[in-house]
């Protein structure tokens, strides 16, 4: 990986990292970096946020279930990616306490993109949250109604595939949860999403949901409907012992009015047979029951390699969706390996997500789904 702007360490190394800071302050004075650091290591960070502080050198990241490098995932390690200048960036936790909690974050992530946006070049507003922060979608929706199309939108969710909440996110001094991670980068060509989920035509409704969990659908437990549902569209059968494995196959679909699809995977059963999603699900939305994309389907791929071919970038910052790997299986290392040759010129780095946000088409309403890939270039 080209050290100009990422480097990917599979071990804390003290004197590789300060000659990485000096490197990089000789080139852009007072680089921040942004750190994206594999779960299985996570006691890693306060090393790297002592280090960082005796450098000097601005701080932000977060840590994932895995990541990904040069197009394969890795279960160790961390990446320090370089960031032109000290970040622009904020976190705030707390944020799931009130509503009060929620506008007061959303006025602070607008000061940090209106303070620093440009009439000449638009940049990217970047969030990294807690997984297990309820109420994703609601957030997205308040920040476009302060900010519309002034910045492109890229996000993704970070933390435990475990779904328990734990800190997760850090900067130079705090490491913590329920919290946002938002950054802005300078980058006009924006992010790109996609799914590739197929929707059939029969739609029901979720009459009753709170936040994340989706209480019954069409006036019934959620979960006879939908391991019902399952089986006679699918054939499969899906239990309680077996609902994790099977759900990320059949997520649901969230009908907008424009036609777009919004995927939840649902990723826990509640004892009172409610399904607990990554992302709101809300009351009386339209869905429906989703079949994925063939594992061995290049759709995907196809769609992201055309976005970004007329200027491949020199690094790829992708996210990868964990519910989408187990979906995948195999077949999730050559979807990514196949992205990695079509951009043949482009390092291809990030991580495993539990739930991405972007929108597939340029300057479009930013929008919070599973099982994707989000991707944006990454400068030096």
């Amino acid at each position: 990986m080209d050290s100009s702007t990422a480097v990917y360490c599979s071990t804390y190394n003290e004197s590789e990292l300060h000659n990485i800071l000096a490197r990089w302050n000789a080139d852009s004075s007072h680089a921040g970096v942004l750190a994206l650091v594999a779960e299985a290591d996570k006691n890693v960070i306060p090393q790297l946020q002592n280090l960082f502080n005796r450098q000097s050198t601005p701080l932000i990241g977060a840590f994932f279930p895995e990541l990904l490098i040069k197009g394969q995932l890795t279960s160790n390690g961390f990446t320090i990616m370089k960031i032109g200048s000290s970040p622009n960036s904020i976190i705030r936790e707390h944020i799931s306490d009130s509503e009060e909690c929620m506008d007061d974050t959303v006025g602070s992530i607008a000061e940090i993109c209106e303070h620093n946006n440009s009439a000449d070049n638009k940049n990217t507003l970047v969030l990294i949250i807690d997984a297990m922060v309820p109420k994703i979608a609601s957030l997205l929706e308040k920040l476009y109604l302060r900010l519309g199309d002034a910045v492109n939108y890229m996000g993704i969710n970070c933390g435990s595939e475990s779904f328990k909440p734990m800190p997760c996110i850090f900067d130079n001094k705090q490491f913590v949860q329920d919290a946002v991670l938002a950054f802005t980068i300078p980058n006009e060509q924006g992010a790109i999403l996609e799914h590739g989920y197929h929707m059939p035509n029969k739609m029901i409704a979720a009459t009753s949901t709170s936040n994340n969990c989706i209480v019954s659908i069409n006036w019934r437990p959620a979960f006879e409907v939908y391991s019902e549902m399952v089986f006679s569209q699918y054939g499969v059968k899906v239990t309680k012992e077996n609902f994790y494995e099977n759900a990320v196959h059949f997520p649901f679909g969230i009908v907008r009015a424009d036609g777009e699809v919004l995927v939840r995977i649902p990723v826990s059963l509640q004892d009172d047979g409610s399904l607990f999603c990554v992302g709101e699900v809300p009351e009386n939305s339209v869905l429906a029951l989703l079949k994925a994309e063939d594992a061995d389907s290049s759709t995907t791929v196809e769609h992201i390699v055309k976005h970004f071919a007329a200027q491949a970038p020199q690094t790829l910052l992708t996210f990868y969706c964990a519910g989408r790997r187990m979906h995948m299986g195999d077949n999730a290392a050559s979807e990514l390996s196949a992205l990695q040759q079509k951009l043949n010129s482009t390092n291809i780095v990030g991580a495993l997500s539990l739930g991405e946000i972007g929108s597939s088409t340029k300057d479009g309403y930013p929008l919070f789904h599973n099982a994707t890939l989000v991707c944006t270039a990454w400068g030096s």
